[in-house]
């Protein structure tokens, strides 16, 4: 018993890799392959952020490992939100 199990997981591996790539394969059609080449790959915008930076201390947060910070830091979330971008 122990034998076949070991022989249906080999048998079973074997499938997965034969019909994994070819089902992959087979999903594309010949336009998607031309549209997605290597040779044709969509451009990237780069994100843009800010560059400020708060420090939750300056909002009332005490760094001694004990304190419970969450009002200043949810302090320093608005703040940060309310800065937008132009």
């Amino acid at each position: 018993m122990v034998i076949m199990m070991k022989k249906n997981k080999i048998v079973s591996g074997i499938m997965a890799m034969v019909c994994l790539p070819v089902a992959f394969l087979h999903g594309q059609t010949s336009k998607e392959k031309e549209t997605f080449s290597w040779s044709n790959l969509p451009g990237v915008e780069q994100p843009v952020f800010n560059t400020d930076t708060f420090n939750i201390v300056q909002f009332g947060s005490v760094a001694d490992g004990l304190t419970l910070n969450t009002n200043s830091i949810n302090k320093a979330i608005s703040t940060c939100s309310e800065k937008v971008v132009a």
